[in-house]
Parts: C-alpha cells; sequence; structure tokens
C-alpha cells in the first residue's frame, strides 16, 4: 500500500516534523493518529477497498490527513481542489461516484446550491463544522485514534487515487491510479532524488495536481518533512523565496512559470534559499532565457526536466548538469525512468529510428488503471499488451518527440488539440463546449499563441441570430464553468466561422480573421 512506507517511518521518527502549513507543525505520530481517526470514521460508513472518497478541502494540515485515513481504509482518494467553480465540481462529484464526501461547509453550500439532489447521493458527508443536511457528519480533524489496521488482503492493483483532468468532450474525465503504481513512481523518486529524513520540500501544487504525488509521499514516504504553500502565498513570490529560506527547503518541485516568477519578481538572485540543492520542474516547456537566469541565481542548486502526463506520472528526466548556452533553443526531456519503458510509435505501432518523430508510449508499473467509468476512452489511448513481446500495454500519451543518436528524448509538441498551461493539460475542446453551453452562442472555436513565451488561449464565437453578448459577458460565462487555468485570455465575437474545403474549422484562417 501506499501508507505502507509513511507508517514505518511513524515507527522510525515517531516526533519528527511530518508537515508544516501557516507555521504549524506536526510530527509523524501525531499525523498518524489524526489520519486512523478519520480511517475509523470512514470504516464506519462502510467505506473500504474498491470505494471512493472525495475530498473538497484547503491544502492543509487536515487534508493530508485524511488523504492518508482514506487510503489506510483501502478506499481511493479523489481531491478537488475547492476554488473550481461549483458546476465543474458537481459535475465531478456526479461523475466519480464517491461513497463519502469530505468537504467544508462553504463549499458544501455552493454545491448544494447547484445541485441539492447531489448531497442525497453520498452515505456520509464529513464536515468541520455543523450543517443542516440530515447525511452530515461533524469531525474534528484534531482527533486523534490508536493506529488504525488496514485491510490485509488489499491488492497492490486497487485503486489509490483518481485525479480528473481536462476532457475533449467537455467533462473532465478521472485518471485512476492504484497503489501499485504510486508506490513504483513514489520510490523512484526517493531513490532518483535521495529524499531522506533530513530533507525538506515544499509542496508547490494542489493535492489535486499530480505534482502533488512527489511533495507529499515522496516526503512521508522517506522521513522527510513537506511544508504546504498556500494558494495565496504564490501570488507574494518576494514572501515565498523569504520563506523558502526560512523553511531551509531542500527540493522544490513546481511548474517553470511558477519558478520564473522567483527570479522576475521575487529577488530570487538577492536572497538564494541557502539549503535549496534540487529544483524540480514540469508541466511545460520552460524558456531557456529564464531558465538561465533562475540557474545563475541558484548556483549550488541542480535542477531537472522532468516530464510526463498524469496517466504516468514522471516518465522521463532529465538533469541539467549545466547552465545552458545563450544560443540553446530547448532542453531534452531525457531518458526514461528506470521503472518504465518509453518508445516513440508510429500508427502501426512500430518503433521510429532515431531522429524520426513517433509518438510517446509509455509501458510500466507507473502507468495508471484507466479512465474512471470511461471504457472505450481507456481503450483508445492504451495499446493492446498482446501486440508487444514484452505483454505490457503502452499508454498513447498523444506527445510527438523524437530521440537523438545519445538516446535523449526531445519533446516536439502534441498529435492533437490538447495544450499544456501553467502545468495543467487542456483540451480546447473542452473550452469550445463551454462557450456553446451559453443559450447565446451558436459555435466556437479556441486556439493557442504564445507570446513571450506564455501560451496565450484565444477563443471565437458565433452568436446566435438575434443574439446580443460582449466578450465580458462570454467570460463571466465560461468563469461560471471553466477553472481559472483554463480561461481563454480573449475571447472576439465574429460573424462567420471560416472553413475548410471539407466543412471544419479553418483554425489557419481563423487566426489571420482574429487579428484583422
Amino acid at each position: 500500500m501506499l501508507t505502507n512506507q509513511f507508517v514505518h517511518q511513524v515507527q522510525c521518527r515517531p516526533q519528527a516534523h511530518a508537515v508544516g502549513c501557516n507555521g504549524v507543525t506536526i510530527d509523524y505520530t501525531t499525523l498518524y493518529q489524526q489520519s486512523s481517526a478519520i480511517a475509523r470514521l470512514l470504516d464506519a460508513q462502510g467505506v473500504g477497498p474498491g470505494d471512493r472518497v472525495a475530498v473538497i478541502l484547503p491544502k492543509n494540515l487536515d487534508t493530508v490527513a485524511t488523504l492518508l485515513g482514506i487510503l489506510f481504509t483501502g478506499a481511493a482518494y479523489v481531491p478537488l481542489d475547492p476554488r473550481l467553480p461549483p458546476e465543474r465540481v458537481a459535475r465531478t462529484l456526479a461523475d466519480c461516484d464517491a461513497k463519502v464526501l469530505v468537504i467544508s461547509s462553504l463549499t458544501l453550500d455552493q454545491i448544494y446550491s447547484i445541485d441539492c439532489s447531489l448531497t442525497l447521493s453520498f452515505r456520509a458527508i464529513v464536515t468541520p463544522a455543523p450543517c443542516s443536511l440530515a447525511n452530515t457528519i461533524v469531525h474534528d480533524f484534531a482527533k486523534k485514534a490508536p493506529g488504525y489496521d488496514c485491510p490485509k488482503r488489499l491488492s497492490s492493483n486497487e485503486p489509490a487515487y483518481i485525479l480528473y483532468t481536462s476532457g475533449s468532450t467537455g467533462e473532465p474525465k478521472g485518471v485512476v491510479h492504484t497503489h501499485r503504481s504510486a508506490v513504483e513512481f513514489v520510490n523512484w523518486a526517493m531513490q532518483t532524488f535521495s529524499l531522506g529524513p533530513d530533507q525538506r520540500l515544499a509542496n508547490h501544487a494542489q493535492l489535486s495536481f499530480d505534482l502533488s504525488i512527489l511533495d507529499i509521499f515522496g516526503a512521508l514516504s522517506s522521513g522527510a518533512a513537506v511544508e504546504l504553500i498556500q494558494p495565496e502565498l504564490l501570488l507574494r513570490p518576494k514572501e515565498l523565496v523569504r520563506k523558502l529560506n526560512a523553511w531551509q527547503i531542500s527540493l522544490l518541485y513546481a511548474v517553470p512559470s511558477a519558478i520564473a516568477l522567483l527570479e522576475t519578481d521575487g529577488d530570487l538572485g538577492k536572497l538564494p534559499p541557502q539549503s535549496l540543492t534540487r529544483v524540480l520542474y514540469a508541466g511545460e516547456p520552460f524558456s531557456v532565457p529564464v531558465l538561465r537566469k533562475v540557474m545563475q541565481a541558484l548556483p549550488q542548486t541542480s535542477f531537472y526536466n522532468l516530464y510526463g502526463p498524469t496517466e504516468t506520472n514522471v516518465c522521463t528526466y532529465h538533469p541539467i548538469t549545466s547552465i545552458p548556452m545563450e544560443d540553446t533553443l530547448q532542453i531534452s526531456i531525457g531518458r526514461a525512468c528506470k521503472h518504465l519503458t518509453v518508445e516513440l510509435l508510429d500508427a502501426q505501432e512500430a518503433a521510429v529510428p532515431p531522429g524520426v518523430e513517433g509518438e510517446v508510449c509509455v509501458a510500466g508499473p507507473s502507468v495508471m488503471l484507466g479512465y474512471f467509468a470511461r471504457p472505450e476512452e481507456t481503450r483508445t489511448v492504451l495499446y493492446n499488451a498482446a501486440n508487444f513481446p514484452d505483454g505490457r500495454v503502452r499508454y498513447r500519451t498523444g506527445d510527438r518527440a523524437f530521440v537523438d543518436d545519445v538516446g535523449n528524448f526531445w519533446f516536439r509538441g502534441r498529435r492533437d488539440r490538447m495544450v499544456k498551461r501553467r502545468g495543467y493539460r487542456i483540451e480546447l475542446g473542452e473550452i469550445e463546449s463551454a462557450l456553446t453551453q451559453s443559450p447565446l452562442v451558436r459555435e466556437a472555436a479556441a486556439f493557442t499563441k504564445t507570446e513571450a513565451g506564455e501560451i496565450q488561449i484565444r477563443a471565437a464565437v458565433v452568436l446566435k441570430d438575434g443574439a446580443k453578448a460582449s466578450a465580458l459577458t462570454l467570460k463571466l460565462h465560461c468563469g461560471r464553468l471553466l477553472p481559472p487555468h483554463m480561461h481563454p485570455d480573449s475571447i472576439k465575437i465574429i460573424e462567420q466561422m471560416p472553413r475548410t474545403p471539407n466543412g471544419k474549422v479553418d483554425l489557419k484562417g481563423l487566426e489571420e480573421k482574429y487579428t484583422v
């Protein structure tokens, strides 16, 4: 189980610092006892292997204890960011079919106002404060309990967590990872980055984002400590740099755009965190000129470029051994993690030779189990194991790359309309779907443009006959359906959508029309 190594650390280092948040820290024993209390509460509600527990809490000590408590029961946790639009949260809750919901009272009120019937589908709703709903259980997250006996026959192939990502149909889809896939990834991270009791990790990502798996479970499985960075602190880069120093952070894992802010707006060069020995980045390409400045500000720090979708977590990585030259255009995504096989395949599932672009396909124990309750979508991204000599399925990432003569992978873009921005994977089709849900919009199309190293999302819409709307009205509409990272940066209302001879939207023509 994903919690086994955490329990081992509790036995070996009971009083050691485990998690910190907003100036409050708890040790391994306290965290274990609090998570055991949550496990007992869930167990009393009949939660066990095969079940799902949705978690919509602010990122804090209570939330970490909740995730561990869920895992102790053998159930899978489904973390959702409480800052998401209530409509999106409601749709995701309906999709994951969770038995129990752990949620703040404020967020529960918002969900109830959207769909009061949704709350009836849960056996229990656990909140930290009283609520008028009949199936609500008030739980004091500071409550402690003796160690919880985990299910003895829990299979390593049981789901451990489900992370929801953007879906091209307009509906988020849940990526299911098992205990085995999670443990394999965490073990790789511990060994590769020398995680241990003398380390302090900074948790930058939200707990609903796959980067958090390394932060939280890499730390708690190795006896290290993890500091939870609050979302509001990310808006104050100078203060964050000071905190990294005060917390004596040794490893920071974040998306490039967040790391870049520490240099551009956080005075990183004037006050470099002295304990910071490793910086890991993933989720999007790092602008090389900006990366050079960050590395110059942190000469004592080792940098790593990590690559991998939510479906595989990290599958390749590249140690950046020196500051890139000024004329460097791109950083390699490196080589396969040792527990995985990464291949470049063509449309016939045959390997392509060095220098030729192919689709990045991944096999091995940390590949997802599939998409929750979406067997058809799962089949489209998993190549049949029987087609390969080693008898393992291949996950089709949809990313294109080539391998150079020394075996390093180089990312070349997507084969579909998916983009990555601020570390999040975004299906442009979901943005289009959200726009067309407006009763004013007849048709919508989205595309991207890179400006000053940043990906900008643009949308064009055709209104229904007689309808009147402004770009601001449509942006507010998107704000009710989409998370902030998916909001279009600009929306233009046009009279007619340009089309190719076969009737498809002419995206190139749309870009030209957009600038007029």
